[in-house]
């Protein structure tokens, strides 16, 4: 007669072959163990792992959460069932996986690194520090943490701590590409442009084959104008990661000056892998208004606000305007960017001004030149407390609502016009220099 394994040894052979990386075989021991005990909540959370190693998330996912039904209080489950999210670049779910953990184990240090992780992609520095200093002291000699809570302080604008916690990250582990790479910004940040190259390529020295070592020296000479030796790296990313959609919109920035039409491939390679990449359909809208393409270009603008490190669009209790006919509603411009992109966009002012009511808030700075351009518009200065409208757009958004093309951009000049008084005063100061 053949006896079962008991499930303490079917325990612990699974995980000497999880240690020793054979997943297969530990998978085997960690199934049998559940197919004997279903209720069994280490085997149903080691399978999970072996399968998030395996690239199978969604049985991962299903499998912790067995697990944390069975026990609920167990704080590891949930960090690694946040880590899963993280990967899956679920930063929502990460994050709350990671604040339930830490409610049972305050002192989890792989989940206080990987919340202060999720933070910092979620484009939350300020928020992402107090985990990732939390961390550290845990494990001060954790190169990955310092190297975190060095881009979270580059992100703030603290260039200097920076620096220094990058520094102690690469002091531990010399070859730490991210730490090295995120040291290279500063260096930039700071006016240190060719010690940030000299960071880029020790980077690329240590690792030749690394797809994120090509990528951070390309987009780096990129910034430089030094158009073709950027193509060559981002190039050799590509062929290092070829199903990564920002392989391809990285190498799309880098031809978009001398080789538009190449440019907008690489885009649509992007697209095709991700449909959903903000940055790879923003840079094609920026192609096809080089091509004259403007329906199309000012679409692709319109991914802006879903870009990192792009404002999120401002909320409104009425609809946005999609430029059918106003029927009498009244319709708030709002300027959304720098005072050029505000002064260009007020030449469509005095059209609309002739289809219905009209409420133009623009930066204080420009209110009285805005004044200029219609009597019967309404100008606010921001901050100030807006009437009741129906309809809004943003400036920047006209382009796109009014499925513009060439032939129609208002033409007219001068649309705006500057009070004769103060032309006076300035002309009467200028004469006296």
């Amino acid at each position: 007669m053949i006896v079962a394994p008991a499930p303490d040894a079917l325990l612990h052979a699974g995980l000497a072959f999880h240690r020793a990386g054979r997943l297969a075989e530990a998978a085997r021991c960690y199934r049998d163990l559940i197919a004997a005990a279903p209720d069994h909540a280490d085997a149903l959370h080691l399978l999970g792992l072996v399968e998030h190693a395996t690239g199978n998330h969604r049985a991962a996912i299903a499998l912790l959460r067995r697990a944390i039904r069975l026990r609920p209080h167990a704080g590891q489950f949930r960090a690694n069932l946040g880590t899963i999210f993280l990967a899956d670049g679920d930063l929502p779910g990460a994050e709350y996986n990671f604040r339930t953990a830490l409610e049972r184990e305050p002192d989890n240090a792989d989940a206080l690194a990987n919340l202060g992780l999720t933070l910092l992609r979620a484009n939350r520095p300020a928020e992402a520090e107090v985990p990732l200093r939390a961390a550290l002291a845990l494990t001060p000699n954790a190169a990955d943490v310092l190297g975190n809570l060095g881009a979270c302080l580059h992100r703030l604008g603290r260039f200097s701590d920076a620096l220094a916690v990058l520094r102690s990250a690469l002091a531990i582990a010399p070859a730490h590409e991210p730490a090295l790479a995120c040291l290279a910004l500063v260096l930039d940040a700071v006016g240190e442009p060719s010690q940030a190259e000299a960071c880029h390529r020790a980077a690329l020295a240590r690792q030749p084959d690394s797809a994120a070592c090509h990528t951070n020296l390309g987009n780096f000479l990129r910034t430089r104008g030094r158009w073709d030796e950027a193509a060559a790296l981002l190039r050799r990313a590509v062929a290092l990661r070829p199903d990564d959609p920002d392989a391809w919109h990285n190498l799309a920035t880098a031809l978009v000056p001398q080789n538009p039409d190449e440019a907008e491939q690489c885009c649509r390679r992007a697209l095709a892998l991700d449909p959903g990449h903000a940055d790879a359909h923003y840079t094609l809208g920026t192609v096809q208004l080089l091509g004259g393409r403007m329906p199309d270009g000012f679409a692709g603008l319109e991914w802006r606000w879903r870009r990192l490190g792009f404002a999120a669009p401002r909320r409104f209790d009425v609809p946005r305007w999609d430029g059918t006919a106003l029927a009498g509603r009244t319709l708030l411009l709002h300027a959304e960017q720098g005072f050029g992109d505000t002064i260009q966009m007020l030449r469509f002012v005095p059209a609309l001004a002739q289809q219905g009511p009209l409420v133009l808030e623009v930066p204080a700075t420009l209110r009285d030149l805005a004044r200029t351009l219609h009597p019967d518009v309404r100008v606010v200065a921001g901050g100030d407390v807006l009437p009741a409208t129906e309809l809004e757009c943003p400036l920047p958004s006209l382009p796109f609502a009014l499925r513009l093309t060439l032939d129609r951009v208002p033409a007219e000049v001068p649309y705006l016009a500057p009070d004769p008084a103060r032309v006076a005063a300035w002309a009467a100061r200028v004469a006296a220099l």
